[in-house]
């Protein structure tokens, strides 16, 4: 397995709570990672971490076999270039339009771009997305799951090849996260790799390949989707009863969408 991303010994602390302890665990390239467990054990920390938002308090973190910490500036731009964050509490600029929300990383990272040609880019997504009539908008006029709709736009604008993903479609209604996850699906068969934190029943059927549960801030287990749902640990197991057991129940509809 070809790995894009490594952890070892990573611990993080809080004040004086430790939130992560020595934790190593590989990122697989090209496939989607899905991080679970209980509320509180860390995971969107972790998530943060290894995206190189959060640095840890002991540990290395290793980007394609290079410590994370001693990349160059070129580097480090080029990591953050090739990837994109859509975060939880959708972290949207609040005193700019979703239009300027959305187009802030090609303003930063493809500065050779016309205004024309972001445009182009920023209105082909949101109008495949239906979020043509409020882009003139600030964030506080939209919905929360609105807000995360503009959080994964803009992730996304710069065709990343890493995308990490805090609860992508949470407080999303079925319309929108039909076409989040057909994206995201899209992306994965490009070969992109995607980290991210769920248990919506959906996202985990339809697009995990990789599986990390936290238990108060330790990995309890990793692994390939079809081995750790083999696991006969209780809490492993009551982790994805309650996730996969929602599978029955999926709109067929979106099924068939996500599985042409």
């Amino acid at each position: 397995m070809d790995s894009i991303i490594d952890l070892k010994e990573i611990s993080f602390y809080s004040e004086d709570f430790e939130i992560l302890s020595d934790i190593s665990l590989t990122i697989p390239k090209g496939k989607c990672t899905v991080i679970m467990g209980s509320s509180g054990c860390g995971k969107s920390t972790l998530l943060k971490i290894i995206a190189g938002i959060y640095p840890p308090d002991s540990g290395k973190i290793y980007y394609q076999e290079k410590d994370f910490y001693n990349l160059s500036f070129k580097e480090l731009n080029e990591f953050r270039k090739k990837s994109g964050f859509i975060f939880q509490d959708s972290a949207l600029w609040e005193n700019t339009s979703i239009y300027n929300n959305i187009s802030l990383p090609l303003d930063f990272h493809f500065r050779q771009l016309s205004e024309d040609e972001i445009k182009e880019r920023v209105m082909k997504l949101i109008n495949y997305i239906g979020f043509t009539d409020s882009v003139k908008l600030r964030p506080a006029r939209l919905s929360a799951g609105e807000q995360k709709v503009v959080s994964f736009i803009r992730a996304i604008i710069t065709d990343p090849e890493i995308i990490f993903a805090d609860d992508p479609v949470q407080a999303m209604d079925d319309q929108f996260t039909k076409k989040l996850l057909q994206m995201l699906k899209e992306m994965k068969k490009k070969g992109n790799t995607i980290i991210t934190v769920s248990h919506d029943s959906q996202l985990v059927s339809l697009l995990a390949d990789y599986l990390i549960i936290l238990r108060k801030g330790r990995v309890v287990i990793e692994g390939d989707f079809n081995v750790v749902k083999q696991s006969n640990e209780p809490y492993v197991k009551d982790i994805l009863s309650r996730v996969l057991g929602e599978a029955a129940s999926f709109d067929t509809e979106l099924l068939d969408l996500l599985n042409e």
